[in-house]
């Protein structure tokens, strides 16, 4: 729980010129105060509507880490990755779900 606590305060400071940062620093927030499926409810509304967001998909898998949710979790860090593999966090919930 500690590496996942670690992998949010890194999201926390991610920053982006892409219109979606604001709804994943909310559901980023959401996830620190212990609230995964408010924020997967964010998320998965930006991804509606940008599917491709790279960003909403990590932040996402650590929605589902922090649920148990191993199968999901390695669904969105495995997109994630497909998407911009520079996103080092992708990697390490990878190493979460394989842990």
């Amino acid at each position: 729980m500690r590496a996942l606590a670690l992998l949010l305060v890194m999201l926390l400071g991610a920053g982006s010129a892409r219109g979606g940062v604001t709804e994943v620093r909310q559901a980023a927030l959401l996830l620190k105060k212990g609230q995964p499926q408010a924020a997967e409810q964010v998320l998965r509304h930006l991804l509606q509507t940008e599917p491709r967001d790279a960003l909403a998909h990590q932040v996402l898998a650590c929605s589902f880490l922090a649920r148990g949710r191993l199968d999901s979790a390695l669904v969105h860090c495995t997109r994630a990755i497909q998407l911009d593999s520079s996103l080092v966090d992708s990697y390490n919930g990878l190493g979460m779900v394989y842990t």
